[in-house]
């Protein structure tokens, strides 16, 4: 049986490829896990907090393909894409047991801190954190993971490969600033305080909208309050001297 395990978002996630019919598939399917998960590899840890086996297709498997516990899921070799949505099943779990949220998101950073970008698609997510690089290094492009930790707020990359690739890594960032973008001929930042009308921003961002994983979201909007509106154009000029001044 060969066997990966990564750290993400402050979770150690155990892949098991159990030995297949067909030599060599186990083998491969790893290979190609690993080359997918780079910046979240790590040796075995003493502790797991979820585990995902990979095995040969059963006659008395579900049409799914996932037997799914409490933290463990078993499924059967498939393709790449398959792959995606196990990990991302995983961690959704994790996460959401963990007084934490996933969002669609843009993200930059400096000095181990973050800032996170919000908005509809064409508000530009994307286009924010090529703007403000080098100002701010971007690490994500599309999902963002965000924790409640010890009273702390803190932001992780997300492992699945992005629209446009930024360097990986399991590392944590104090979150700094959360930021609802909007294109603009003109750049303004303006504070936001009303706490209703943040919830109702953030839930729109969410990548799965259920009971807990709204509670997760109210508790960080309570607990958080550097909240803004952003505008701007497409230009360096005002938007960098801004991050440069923080």
């Amino acid at each position: 049986m060969e066997k990966v395990f990564l750290n993400v978002a402050g979770f150690n996630l155990a892949f098991y490829f159990h030995g297949s019919k067909e030599p060599g598939v186990a083998e491969q399917h790893k290979a190609v896990f690993e080359s997918g998960s780079e910046g979240f590899l790590t040796g075995e840890p003493e502790r797991i907090d979820f585990e995902i086996e990979f095995r040969d297709r059963q006659r008395t498997d579900k049409d799914s393909g996932l037997l799914i516990q409490k933290n463990k899921i078993i499924t059967f070799y498939q393709d790449n894409l398959w792959y995606k949505i196990i990990l991302e099943n995983a961690l959704y779990r994790l996460v959401s047991r963990n007084s934490g949220v996933i969002v669609h998101s843009s993200s930059a950073t400096r000095n181990n801190e973050a800032y996170l970008f919000l908005g509809a698609s064409g508000a530009g997510k994307s286009t924010i954190i090529q703007l403000l690089n080098p100002t701010l290094s971007p690490i994500n492009d599309d999902t963002s993971i965000v924790r409640i930790t010890g009273g702390n707020i803190l932001l992780y990359q997300h492992p699945i490969i992005e629209k446009n690739s930024y360097p990986k890594s399991s590392a944590p960032y104090t979150l700094k600033g959360v930021y609802f973008l909007k294109k603009s001929k003109n750049f303004s930042v303006k504070k936001l305080t009303d706490k209703d009308l943040i919830f109702t921003k953030l839930v729109k961002q969410l990548t799965v909208s259920d009971k807990t994983t709204v509670k997760n979201l109210l508790a960080f909007t309570n607990l958080f309050d550097e909240f803004f509106s952003l505008s701007f154009p497409k230009s360096k000029g005002k938007l960098t001297s801004y991050f440069e001044s923080l």
